[in-house]
C-alpha cells in the first residue's frame, strides 16, 4: 500500500510501526435516526449508549411500558419507597 502512494504522490513514503492505535477507535450504531456511541477509545464497551440504541428500536408501546416499570422502581432496582424513613428519636418536650 504504502508503495502505491509513493508511486501516486511521486514521493518517498516511510511506514512506521506501533503496538498502540495513535488515533482512538470509536464504534457507533445507528437505531431510532440518531448514532448512539457504544465504544470509546480504550475506555471499552459502553452499555449507556447501547441501552440507548435499543430502546431506540423498540416499539412505542414498549417504551411506555418500560417509562412505568422504571417509575414504581427505584434507582437502585428495588421498589421506590412513598416517604423517606425517620430515624429521629421524639423527644418528649414540645416547642
Amino acid at each position: 500500500f504504502s508503495d502505491w502512494i509513493g508511486r501516486t504522490k511521486r514521493k518517498p513514503v516511510h511506514v512506521i510501526r506501533t503496538n498502540y492505535r495513535p488515533v482512538p477507535l470509536s464504534h457507533h450504531l445507528y437505531a431510532g435516526l440518531k448514532l448512539h456511541k457504544i465504544m470509546e477509545g480504550n475506555s471499552g464497551f459502553l452499555n449507556k449508549g447501547y441501552s440507548k440504541a435499543a430502546n431506540a428500536l423498540l416499539p412505542q408501546s414498549e417504551k411506555e411500558k418500560k417509562e412505568q416499570n422504571a417509575k414504581k422502581k427505584g434507582p437502585m432496582g428495588g421498589s421506590k419507597q412513598t416517604s423517606a424513613p425517620s430515624y429521629r428519636k421524639s423527644s418528649g418536650s414540645t416547642q
